[in-house]
């Protein structure tokens, strides 16, 4: 039987986003059965992260379905992940959350968001990053080990790209 697998990520466009869908849409060529959740949030700046990380908790806790792997994207995904029932967690980071957070927000957010960030990493059975720095930097700042995959891209996607309003305050990793 095909294998189940549960993408949770807070949206499916733009750049983790979209990479989570164009991930999905490859193993669902190789015959995977890959199920993307999609959950709202609250669309006001300092509510959006934690409003999905609620949202999609719930989601996850009252789903019941069963997987044989949930994948979250980056830290906000990976309550959902937590309260999704899986034989294997993985998540996936780019860039360093903690200071992400402390280049947008108040102390207060920061320090809440580095305590988050250290429990958080325990809760996936394997951690992915397509990054070498950030591997390293999580390694020497709470031990934890990363697998390091090539995040492959398929350029000719970019074609199809509409022009992209930008945000104030965003954080972008190239």
């Amino acid at each position: 039987s095909k294998m189940k697998i549960l993408f949770i990520a807070p949206k499916y466009t733009g750049g983790i986003g979209g990479h989570a869908a164009r991930v999905a849409e490859k193993l669902r060529e190789y015959g995977f059965d890959i199920k993307l959740m999609h959950t709202s949030h609250i669309p006001i700046d300092k509510l959006r992260n934690p409003s999905f990380a609620v949202l999609s908790s719930l989601k996850a806790i009252i789903g019941g379905d069963d997987y044989d792997v949930v994948h979250a994207f980056n830290i906000p995904s990976a309550f959902a992940m937590k309260y999704t029932k899986a034989k294997k967690k993985v998540l996936s980071i780019h860039g360093i959350y903690s200071e992400q957070v402390d280049s947008l927000h108040s102390d207060t957010i920061t320090k809440a968001a580095s305590i988050t960030e250290s429990k958080v990493l325990k809760w996936a059975d394997k951690l992915t990053t397509d990054s070498k720095t950030v591997s390293e930097a999580y390694k020497k700042k709470l031990g934890v080990d990363f697998e390091f995959l090539y995040a492959p891209l398929d350029v000719t996607k970019f074609n199809d790209l509409p022009n992209v309003s930008k945000k104030e305050k965003q954080v972008i990793y190239v």
